[in-house]
């Protein structure tokens, strides 16, 4: 006769036994299965690679247009450098009278600059401080100053010009922005 503990043990085993497969399908199933899943992973790893394969070539072709364009624009940058160099020091008399400071913070239009964007901001945002809120204007070159200066200081804010970077610099484009810089003072 089977006692009644017996009997109870029995019963929770049973469910434990239904579960699990007979050995020699485990063996065969199991093996097929995981030999369709590493085809299928393997057919995706390929399929990745592939993919970014192509990403690095548009990549490189981006970069080498851009790398074209720098290179244009570089008589340009030093032109722009010897100007600057050549601009006599405020004087004294002058910066105490009425005049008006306008602030020209050039910055890029994507945000792929590393800190550069943010140091200009930084940068434009210790000279605001320094200089006298109601003769002093903003005028921003490039998307991502105008967002980093706007929430701050968008009262000095006079015009923002984005998408300068889009054609190739050129003296047109130079001069176009000069005459709005002119006709915002």
């Amino acid at each position: 006769m089977i006692a009644r503990g017996t009997f109870a043990a029995v019963r929770s085993v049973a469910p434990m036994v239904q579960r699990m497969p007979a050995a020699d399908v485990v063996a065969r199933g199991d093996r097929q299965a995981s030999v369709k899943a590493l085809r299928l992973r393997l057919a995706s790893v390929k399929s990745i690679q592939r993919i970014t394969k192509t990403m690095k070539m548009v990549a490189a072709a981006k970069l080498k247009g851009f790398q074209t364009r720098m290179t244009e624009a570089r008589p340009l940058g030093e032109r722009v450098t010897f100007l600057v160099e050549q601009m006599p020091a405020a004087l004294e008399e002058m910066a105490a009278s009425e005049t008006t400071n306008l602030l020209l913070p050039l910055t890029s239009d994507r945000g792929l600059c590393g800190g550069v964007n943010g140091n200009v901001a930084k940068a434009t945002k210790a000279l605001l401080h320094e200089l006298p809120a109601d003769t002093t204007k903003l005028f921003v070159i490039g998307s991502k100053g105008e967002g980093l200066l706007k929430r701050t200081h968008g009262n000095m804010l006079i015009r923002s010009v984005s998408d300068a970077y889009s054609k190739p610099t050129s003296f047109a484009l130079a001069s176009e922005i000069a005459e709005e810089v002119i006709a915002s003072m």
